[in-house]
């Protein structure tokens, strides 16, 4: 797999700027799980008591999100690491082709 590093960082700009969270939450409080634990947690970011505005979100959003919606979040995040993957693996077209002046 070669990857032309301009043109997917072009892409990467003109991309539309909504996350997938976006297409998964319905409400306000499934929005504000999903950015302000959920993300945290996957990345590896602690999430403090104190951090949490309990009146952000309900007893239903958590609900949604873990019972309903664990699959889709699973997916994205699937795929986000299979990009990831890719990129890690593939050759840069600078090494595959040299270039004299």
């Amino acid at each position: 797999m070669e990857i032309n590093l301009n043109n997917f960082c072009d892409a990467l700009i003109k991309s539309d700027r909504q996350t997938d969270a976006e297409d998964i939450c319905e409400t306000d409080g499934e929005q504000y799980l999903y950015d302000n634990i959920i993300s945290k947690f996957i990345a590896g970011i602690p999430v403090y008591m104190s951090d949490i505005d309990f009146s952000a979100f309900t007893e239903d959003d958590i609900i949604d999100l873990t019972d309903n919606k664990a699959y889709e979040i699973f997916n994205c995040l699937r795929g986000s690491f299979k990009i990831a993957d890719g990129i890690m693996k593939a050759k840069p077209v600078a090494a595959v082709k040299r270039k004299f002046f």
